[in-house]
């Protein structure tokens, strides 16, 4: 990154804003902060800011409902951060659109690099929108077309998918970020080919293999006792009717 990223610090803990600023700006970043929401929304329409922390406790606030908002808004880099949280907290969270959750006590050196990671991810998933033609998925660095039924990489190579496998891909990128049941998936593939839930978790295990070849990350997470969900953004480009291309983030809430 040429200049300075700029984030925004929203966290009602005065010790802890303070010390998380120190950390960003020790990291080379610009840093904007307050305890209150309303001053991340007016900051977001002044500002150009690549990251937001949100606390999981505001004053009178949930950061959970500030991460709603924001999302109505944009699809900014978001990290949440808590005291302490469940499994059912932290996917309440990616559900509603955080790109990482970290809590407390935050390492500084890991804090920074997970920021500067989302901010490349972002910034290399944007190219793609402007390339985009038909109804085309892009996630990661991969490239999913409804239309071909093809996945290539970032080089334009295929991956070699079963049918089975392209249709459970096309339901996860569909539902990024959402927790998907196997009750869930079994009822979006074709009711005609039903199978059983470690037919699922064959398949799922078959797609693993062949995404970590070339990814450095799990896209696809288990969520014991519950599922499987996608962890990655997804943005889903497709042709208008004007010479422009749209579109849209579908990692929201």
């Amino acid at each position: 990154m040429d200049s300075k990223p700029t984030v925004f610090v929203l966290e009602h803990n005065d010790e802890l804003r303070l010390a998380l600023c120190d950390e960003f700006t020790q990291g080379n970043f610009d840093v904007l902060h307050s305890a209150n929401a309303n001053d991340l929304f007016l900051a977001l329409n002044e500002s150009d800011i690549q990251l937001i922390t949100i606390g999981w406790q505001l004053d009178g606030e949930r950061g959970l409902d500030i991460l709603k908002s924001v999302r109505q808004e944009s699809d900014l880099g978001v990290i949440m951060i808590a005291e302490q949280t469940n499994l059912i907290d932290r996917v309440l969270g990616l559900e509603l659109g955080a790109d990482d959750f970290l809590t407390k006590p935050v390492a500084a050196r890991e804090l920074i690099a997970r920021a500067r990671s989302i901010i490349r991810r972002k910034q290399t998933n944007q190219p793609h929108q402007a390339e985009c033609s038909g109804d085309i998925f892009n996630f990661d660095g991969w490239s999913l077309s409804l239309r071909t039924r093809t996945m290539t990489d970032s080089r334009g190579e295929p991956c070699k998918l079963t049918n089975t496998e392209f249709d459970l891909i096309v339901i996860f990128v569909s539902n990024p970020r959402r927790v998907l049941s196997r009750n869930n998936i079994l009822q979006q593939l074709d009711p005609v080919n039903a199978m059983s839930d470690r037919a699922i978790d064959n398949h799922i295990a078959q797609i693993r293999k062949k995404l970590q070849h070339r990814s450095s990350r799990t896209l696809i997470k288990t969520i014991r006792g519950v599922g499987y969900i996608f962890s990655e953004p997804v943005y889903r480009c497709s042709a208008s009717s004007s010479s422009t291309m749209h579109s849209a983030l579908l990692a929201r809430a």
